[in-house]
């Protein structure tokens, strides 16, 4: 019988309903345990237990080009999918490695540190600018005014990208992306991601062969001539998970609070709250849904023989609502994070991967969604939903396509006063 509700719930996941609000279908689909198995050499990972080892146990391998010429030998005809399987999120070490490096160390704490008051300036920036637009009854769309050039603006300002080129290029990357949608391989016509992936890679190797940028100049010196197509790939891949991860989580708290006018008082009230706004909210309704592994050889896990060339969906999202390890996981708990009341060892959200592939500008996402979320708690009263929320209709990527949010802003704002209160 459960193995009948579990195959009721991830058929449910891929309809539109399904991709709207699949935490709805989760619980179903754990109910024959952590690991399912969806057919043939198929299996579905939604226990945070097992989903951490498949991240981290190198026996799990990711959708590489090896898995590519198994199961679509097509994906050479398509430039925007060719750089998704040879940028490093889809190489295994010791493969992935030089890019790895190499972006962990621009991307690391002490590089964003030493960006961050760039950072912040773009935030604040931005901010200013939605609540300006938001203060009509009407309010303003948060994804098309806001996240969206916020998320670019950030990058930009990491790689060195003209601000004038900004709009265009996100218009790119939003095509590229898509193609990500469907790696492995399925899903309807990938010519706009290609074309998008052919404008965005002829871009940026004139940034590159120009040496514009520090991170940018400092990547091509250590790549070198030779490995330029390489550093292009990853760039590609960079600026596309970069804005897109970005953009979509900073949408997903901006709903989230225009929708629960109590959390967004207790926000403002503690604006120093947003890191810990911004931790639960990676694991209450993240990014990304989804990655991908298979089995180069045959295992075992969470009790489930998986044969030789296994495709795995390892559910970020299903292990974060994992009840095992978070308690009430429905539920947004604003300070289910405080340093003060967590143990050293508490379980972490997914969302950003874990082992050899945690993601290298999770830093900077965090640093961003953290300042704006603070910025707008300090600076507004309320936030109010002014029409539903339209959802992105992605399969792996989980956000909003709009957001329509008015903004009521802070009047007793003051200059040096945490939030302007007391004034």
């Amino acid at each position: 019988m459960r193995t009948a509700e579990a195959w009721t719930a991830f058929e449910a996941l891929w309809t539109p309903e399904g991709r709207a609000d699949p935490y709805a279908h989760y619980p179903a689909l754990r109910s024959s345990g952590p690991v399912f198995t969806a057919g043939p050499r198929r299996a579905v990972v939604s226990g945070y237990r097992e989903c951490e080892q498949v991240l981290r146990d190198p026996a799990f391998r990711v959708c590489d080009p090896e898995w590519g010429d198994r199961e679509w030998p097509g994906w050479h005809d398509h430039p925007s999918v060719v750089c998704f399987y040879t940028a490093l999120m889809h190489r295994d070490p010791p493969a992935n490695q030089p890019a790895r490096k190499l972006l962990s160390r621009c991307f690391a704490a002490r590089a964003v540190s030493e960006m961050g008051s760039a950072v912040r300036r773009q935030v604040s920036r931005h901010v200013d600018r939605i609540i300006e637009l938001g203060s009509d009854p009407a309010g303003a769309d948060v994804i098309a005014e806001f996240t969206k050039p916020l998320s670019m603006a950030v990058l930009g300002e990491f790689l060195g990208l003209p601000e004038s080129d900004q709009p265009m290029l996100r218009d790119w990357i939003m095509d590229f992306a898509a193609a990500n949608e469907y790696v492995p391989p399925g899903g309807p016509d990938l010519t706009a991601a290609d074309e998008a992936a052919g404008h965005l890679r002829e871009y940026l190797t004139a940034h590159v062969s120009a040496g514009r940028g520090d991170v940018i100049g400092s990547m091509a010196g250590e790549w070198g001539p030779d490995g330029r197509d390489d550093l292009v790939s990853n760039l590609m891949f960079l600026t596309a998970a970069g804005t897109e991860t970005s953009t979509y989580l900073l949408g997903n708290g901006m709903v989230r609070l225009a929708a629960d006018p109590d959390l967004f008082a207790r926000l403002h009230h503690r604006p120093e709250r947003a890191r810990e706004f911004m931790a639960e909210l990676v694991r209450h309704d993240p990014p990304i849904l989804y990655t991908a592994r298979w089995t180069g050889e045959a295992t075992t896990l969470g009790g489930v023989r998986l044969p030789r060339h296994t495709l795995l969906l390892v559910l970020f999202a299903a292990a974060n609502r994992d009840p095992a390890v978070f308690p009430d996981p429905d539920r947004f708990v604003l300070d289910r994070f405080d340093p003060e009341r967590m143990a050293a060892d508490a379980a972490q959200p997914l969302s950003f991967g874990h082992g050899r592939h945690f993601c290298p500008g999770s830093a900077v996402a965090r640093l961003t969604g953290e300042t704006a979320f603070r910025l707008l708690a300090e600076r507004c009263e309320r936030l109010t939903r002014t029409r539903p929320p339209t959802r992105h209709d992605g399969l792996i990527a989980h956000g909003h396509a709009a957001a329509p949010v008015a903004f009521t802003p802070w009047a007793f704002r003051r200059p040096g006063r945490r939030g302007g209160q007391g004034g």
